[in-house]
């Protein structure tokens, strides 16, 4: 009996420590993809000057919305001067990503499949841009 009791007790540790591995993991991925972003978009330092220095955390950006670790909005304000750059595809990987809003920025390209399977994306502002690709009729 004791012997059992200690197994549920290991198991339960072995269940929360899984968890927060896992948490762990998932919660950096957001930190991560849109640090590849930053690193597309400081090429510009006079637009967004905030996106320009890597010792300004994720969430601390200029138009980033993070609850907890996960990036829920990016709002770039860049309509008075485009970017004149590339769609920056990694943003497709934001997972917790609710509103997108890249008007104006002068962006170029395609536009990735990916930021169409966004399960949470609500509202997505790509106006203004100069952007190609297949727009889905619907999205989920």
């Amino acid at each position: 009996m004791m012997m059992s009791m200690y197994r549920m007790t290991i198991l339960g540790l072995d269940i929360v420590i899984f968890l927060s591995i896992l948490f762990l993991v998932s919660a950096s991925s957001d930190m991560e993809v849109l640090s590849t972003v930053r690193k597309s978009l400081i090429r510009r330092k006079d637009i967004i000057p905030s996106w320009f220095y890597p010792e300004i955390p994720v969430c601390n950006l200029t138009g980033v919305d993070c609850r907890g670790v996960d990036v829920f909005g990016v709002n770039l304000p860049c309509s008075s001067s485009p970017l004149d750059l590339p769609f920056p595809s990694s943003i497709g990987e934001l997972k917790h990503l609710m509103y997108l809003n890249l008007s104006q920025c002068g962006l170029t390209g395609e536009i990735s499949d990916n930021i169409w399977s966004l399960e949470n994306l609500e509202i997505l502002d790509l106006s203004g841009n100069m952007l190609s690709g297949t727009f889905p009729l619907c999205l989920k």
